[in-house]
């Protein structure tokens, strides 16, 4: 439960605004971390673990988590702030946004000293219940949440504290036992993520973000949307919290068969027809629902809006509906189980609590927060002698003003809570029955003897009321301060529910998904699988299989025709893996799937210029990812690799990059090669391995003899690539075609290529010959003429010639 509530989710669905704080701590080869997300107001520490000598650790946490901020120790070790630093500068998913951008900020290594971290987090009052009233209790408390016994994990988290205090202040409370910005510790577990590298996400249009075509949303946090994705296709759910948790999931797909097989388990129960109409009701219940623990750190400010009442009582109110919907199912799932037992009696008494206390009807139409007590009738009371005495000042007021204005007097009234004032313009004068309070300007304030009687007791009933609700709002913080837990359990079951029935939903919808099989072997086999993001009646289904075991194979290069669909073959392979890994149904007949460790992808996008680097140096940055990282278990996907550059120096490359990874036995990754370098086979420059296998796409030749692209995925090997084809379907003119075909054909037969005359006139190259025989070479005169027409005639055709 712990690993899968990361990021349970703000009340805001503006996903590009989150702050994520992360401190890394590495001393005696081990390294400590922990992160602070800004939304859920949860700190989440990743126990210490060896590090590597490269770093790896360091690599994937800072892939997982995303972070706006890395803090670190200003005395870290020379060697790992510089791999620091190399890591942060290829760490963002959307290029085009530097706000994504992480920054590396420095903290005095007087913060992360362990005891004094020890120290401070026995004083953070927002972490333990009220019982907790010694040190001794609390230390108890927090250490069956977080072992003491984590040096590193300790520091980092002792880096966090200040960055947290200084970037999220917390709010003014009215009671002690509030104050804090910290609702909780939990464990992060970083064995249950499938590692996908930032450029990844663009690459397989995994998140798209474009600007938003409204004016209103330039220059703001919500200027980007997502657009022709699979997020996009993805996001079906009916709540912000469900938005925040499908953004989570996607940024950190999962390795972890048992957390899967919950997703799945789920979605192939909503999938029975006769769970639609429940399917639809949970979706209702889930709109409403918000994320309760954040609304509860503003809910007890001294300056509190209704409207944050209102949104807590009405998300909880759903996700006791939502609990009371699933009870009669939960056998049928671990999930609705786990939600049924966490989501205890406790909830409903809360909800009492709460409706007992607050009067939301009142507190809407009032515009303030009114609270209640059925127990006491004193304090329904006062608020009736409260009105009847504001009434009675009213007319008092009223009746002493009426009198003065019959008097000749200038003046008129005002009249607040509880109070009642004279405004008389002009002199002070004497009156038995006024009572004067002060003058501002020419206006003197004065009340009647009356009036001054009214308003003391209405300002006596005012305290004891105020004193009564003082009470409740204790009682009322104490109960919901001690349920924040239960209330961040509560945001994450629906927050996870909302995803699931959109996956769900997909499914019905589409009718052609299925469940994967989780297999312990190292193998993926998809069969007549489809691409997620295309229409199903424009898609050729294509099926792939790659095992790790002896004689089969895990090497697929492929060849084949321009546009014949050798990328988009290569990203539904990689998108049906990352989708089962998300726990999600995939378009396919049949999916059988070895959990994967990490997903490496070289495509060419558009966003190699922000960088400021070439296509070829692109090519090399992020094949080198996947050298440096795959492991057995890794899917790797390389299109078209080293077109930037010299065809044989690409081929070289390419080979190479084949050869070592079939002769690695342990660390061969499943990879699927795309390329136009066909001597990579026809010259054997790929040394023969049963791990490799040749693919292509199948074409045919009509009756017309005009190619005809099949779109299906064959066992062979293409030597052509039809790039004239290619050229004549997008419109390239006929003559360029034609001359491209003449010129290849001198080239494969050796012969001496001339270049293209650029007389377009033969009328005029006929006379230019005619002058030239009819010219006697003794006659200097003719010989002058013939070289001026001559001239004349280059500068017509050539009209850059210089006039040297």
């Amino acid at each position: 439960m712990y690993q899968d509530d990361y990021s349970s989710v703000a009340s805001d669905i503006d996903t590009h605004n989150i702050q994520i704080y992360l401190s890394v701590f590495f001393a005696h080869n081990k390294l400590g971390a922990a992160f602070y997300d800004s939304t859920s107001a949860i700190i989440y520490f990743i126990p210490d673990v060896e590090e590597t000598s490269r770093f790896d650790i360091t690599q994937q946490i800072l892939s997982d988590i995303q972070p706006s901020i890395v803090i670190c120790s200003a005395k870290t070790s020379d060697e790992y702030y510089k791999a620091l630093n190399e890591q942060l500068n290829i760490q963002t998913i959307d290029p085009n946004n530097p706000s994504t951008n992480t920054k590396l900020q420095l903290v005095p290594q007087a913060y992360f000293h362990k005891d004094t971290v020890e120290r401070t987090i026995l004083t953070l009052k927002s972490l333990y219940p009220i019982t907790c009233d010694t040190d001794e209790k609390k230390r108890a408390y927090i250490s069956a949440k977080m072992p003491f016994n984590l040096p590193n994990t300790l520091s980092a988290i002792g880096g966090l504290l200040p960055i947290i205090e200084e970037r999220c202040p917390a709010l003014s409370y009215e009671f002690d036992f509030l104050a804090g910005n910290i609702l909780a510790l939990r464990p992060y577990d970083l064995n249950a993520l499938m590692i996908v590298h930032p450029f990844t996400f663009r690459a397989l249009e995994i998140f798209n973000p474009s600007f938003h075509p409204s004016i209103y949303k330039a220059n703001t946090a919500n200027n980007l949307r997502e657009v022709n994705s699979l997020f996009a296709f993805l996001k079906r759910c009916v709540s912000s919290i469900g938005n925040r948790k499908l953004r989570s999931w996607c940024l950190k797909p999962c390795r972890s068969p048992e957390i899967l097989q919950r997703r799945y388990d789920v979605i192939q129960f909503f999938l029975d027809p006769n769970q639609f109409e429940l399917l639809r009701t949970l979706r209702d219940h889930l709109k409403p629902v918000v994320n309760i623990p954040v609304l509860l750190r503003k809910v007890f400010d001294q300056n509190t809006k209704v409207s944050i009442w209102k949104q807590i009582i009405e998300s909880i109110r759903a996700t006791l509906r939502i609990r009371m919907a699933l009870v009669p199912f939960r056998t049928n799932t671990y999930f609705f189980d786990d939600l049924c037992s966490k989501l205890t009696d406790d909830l409903p008494r809360l909800m009492t609590t709460i409706e007992t206390s607050i009067d939301l009807q009142r507190s809407v139409r009032d515009n303030r927060i009114v609270f209640i007590d059925p127990t006491d009738p004193d304090l329904e009371q006062l608020r009736l002698d409260l009105v009847q005495l504001n009434g009675k000042l009213h007319q008092q007021a009223e009746f002493a003003n009426n009198l003065l204005l019959q008097c000749g007097i200038d003046s008129s009234y005002a009249l607040t809570q509880d109070n009642g004032i004279l405004l008389i313009k002009g002199d002070k004068f004497h009156h038995d029955d006024l009572i004067w309070i002060d003058r501002q300007g020419q206006i003197w304030r004065c009340r009647t003897r009356e009036m001054n009687v009214s308003s003391e007791e209405a300002e006596e009933k005012r305290k004891q009321l105020l004193a009564k609700e003082l009470a409740i709002k204790r009682n009322l913080s104490l109960a919901l301060r001690d349920a924040t837990e239960l209330f961040v359990d509560a945001t994450e079951f629906c927050s996870q529910l909302d995803c699931l029935l959109s996956f769900a939903l997909i499914a019905y919808e589409q009718n052609n998904y299925t469940r994967p099989e989780l297999v312990v072997n190292n193998r993926i086999e998809i069969i007549d699988g489809r691409h997620p993001l295309l229409p199903i009646t424009t898609v050729i289904p294509n099926g792939y299989i790659s095992d790790v075991n002896p004689n089969q194979a895990n090497i697929h290069i492929i060849t084949g025709f321009n546009c014949s669909g050798k990328t988009i073959y290569i990203k539904q392979i990689g998108l049906l893996v990352y989708m089962a890994q998300i726990g999600c149904f995939v378009p396919a007949a049949k999916m059988r799937l070895g959990l994967m460790d990490k997903l490496f992808v070289k495509i060419h996008t558009d966003n190699h210029l922000t960088l400021g680097v070439s296509n070829f140096l692109r090519d090399l940055f992020e094949t080198s990812f996947a050298v440096a990282g795959a492991t057995g278990r890794s899917l790797v996907l390389i299109d078209e690799f080293g077109i930037g550059t010299n065809e044989i120096d690409g081929t070289a490359l390419l080979a190479s990059l084949i050869t070592i990874w079939s002769k690695s036995e342990q660390a061969c990754p499943h990879l699927i090669i795309s390329t136009h370098f066909h001597d990579l086979i026809q010259q054997r420059l790929v040394s023969t391995s049963s791990r490799i296998r040749c693919k292509t796409m199948e074409t045919m030749y009509d009756d017309d003899g005009k190619l005809v692209y099949l779109y299906r995925v064959i066992d062979g090997l293409c030597t052509r690539s039809q790039a004239f084809s290619a050229a004549l379907t997008v419109g390239l003119p006929n003559g360029v075609v034609r001359r491209a075909n003449e010129l290849l054909d001198k080239i494969e037969n050796n012969q001496v290529l001339h270049p293209m005359r650029n007389f377009t006139d033969m009328e005029e190259m006929v006379d230019l010959v005619e002058k030239a025989v009819q010219v006697n070479v003794n006659d200097y005169s003719q010989i002058g003429h013939f070289f001026q027409y001559l001239h004349d005639i280059i500068i017509k055709h050539v009209p850059n010639h210089s006039n040297e």
